[in-house]
């Protein structure tokens, strides 16, 4: 019996990897809309999101007059 692992997981990769392409185009096509960059980031946060599968992400602004951040996006 052949041990076919490699070949499987090799598939499950580049097909991760063509959906962070695909995820990646869709935000520079965004980008390039001329939207409200509040707009902008509201919906990138929810592609990034998708393509690290992790339900929380967020935008800081760091803001030196205060020494904090700011939340500006986020996800989750």
């Amino acid at each position: 019996m052949e041990d076919h692992s490699n070949e499987t997981s090799g598939a499950g990769v580049m097909d991760k990897l063509r959906c962070h392409i695909r995820i990646l185009a869709d935000i520079a096509g965004l980008a390039s809309e001329n939207a409200e960059l509040n707009r902008f980031l509201d919906q990138a946060v929810v592609r990034i999101a998708r393509a690290v599968e992790i339900h929380h992400v967020k935008v800081l602004r760091y803001r030196p007059e205060t020494s904090d951040l700011l939340l500006v996006a986020g996800v989750g």
